[in-house]
């Protein structure tokens, strides 16, 4: 664990680029509560590797703990080969991305996260699925090449952070003031999503494990735990063959989904059979034999039993379908 004296920022209205940096770095630091210095480095400072100088000084130098991009001969930028990137597009470092390339790992071993919380240590992804959440988008908003947001439609976090400025005519202790409150949230979006990234881990790890059902091998069954599911169901090896998951409902007894036609499609490879559409109860039962059906959705796209052993009964009877 590295532990440094303060961190040294920008002063003058904040943005989430710095404020996400001076954030993690918090988070990095065993005492969760080293400084923040809004001013011009010192040149004693720049030169100070237990000073950690972020978004300013026009120097990027991980020996010296300078974390700037600004520069005009700055040419970093995310390695799109190690899953920190889109090809073919830019792809930009800005302050927060540097810090986060650069301690990522031992963020989550700061205890950023919550020990414990998840039963599978398997972490492969973590780290450029955070870059993906987060900080890319931050980065690329830093470096003005994100695209406006258009009106009607949700704020980025750049934005909200942007907004929490005071105004021009603000005094030097209010901007301070309102850089400390943008803090605090900056630290508890990124616990979150750290947690967030955490789970997709541990949610891939169950897809990847699952096994199909002895029924048929169209059918992946979910252990007794909710997991989404629906983003990695495509990187298993038989991913082609599959037409339904069947998994304990957040809700009580067990439900089963039709597989779409690729991630994030709301069509599916196989809705369920057309005489089940919106029955309910006894309803259900009567068409498809199956003693504690419950329901099947209108949209033929998920249904469910109070059993395992039902839901396992319903999801054969739709393959054959």
């Amino acid at each position: 664990m590295r532990d440094f004296k303060y961190i040294v920022t920008h002063d003058g209205p904040f943005h989430a680029d710095e404020v996400f940096a001076c954030a993690m770095l918090q988070a990095l630091h065993t005492q969760n509560k080293v400084r923040v210095e809004r001013k011009t480095p010192s040149p004693e400072e720049m030169e100070d590797p237990g000073i950690i100088v972020v978004d300013v000084g026009c120097e990027f130098d991980v020996r010296k703990s300078n974390y700037d991009h600004h520069q005009r001969d700055f040419t970093l930028e995310r390695d799109v080969t190690e899953g920190y990137g889109i090809a073919g597009q830019q792809n930009p470092l800005a302050s927060a991305g540097l810090i986060w390339l650069q301690f990522p790992v031992m963020l989550t071993e700061a205890g950023a996260l919550q020990q414990g919380r998840l039963t599978r240590r398997d972490l492969t992804g973590f780290e450029p699925r955070v870059d993906q959440m987060l900080v890319r988008g931050i980065d690329a908003s830093d470096c003005g090449i994100s695209g406006a947001v258009e009106a009607g439609q949700s704020p980025t976090i750049s934005q909200c952070i942007s907004w929490m400025n005071p105004p021009a005519s603000a005094s030097v202790t209010e901007v301070r003031m309102a850089f400390d409150k943008a803090l605090v949230v900056g630290r508890h979006v990124l616990h979150g999503v750290l947690i967030a990234a955490e789970a997709w881990c541990d949610a891939r790890q169950v897809v990847m494990e699952a096994e199909t059902a002895a029924e048929s091998s169209a059918i992946v069954v979910l252990p007794d735990e909710h997991v989404p599911w629906s983003e990695h169901i495509f990187d298993r090896a038989d991913a082609a063959d599959l037409l339904y998951v069947v998994f304990p409902s957040t809700r009580g007894g067990y439900m089963l989904q039709q597989v779409p036609v690729k991630a994030n499609s709301f069509d599916g490879r196989k809705p369920l059979p057309e005489a089940w559409a919106g029955l309910r109860g006894d309803e259900l039962v009567a068409v498809t034999g199956v003693a504690d059906a419950t329901f099947t959705h209108a949209g033929r796209f998920c249904g469910g039993a109070e059993s395992l052993e039902g839901t396992l009964a319903l999801a054969d009877l739709a393959v054959r379908a």
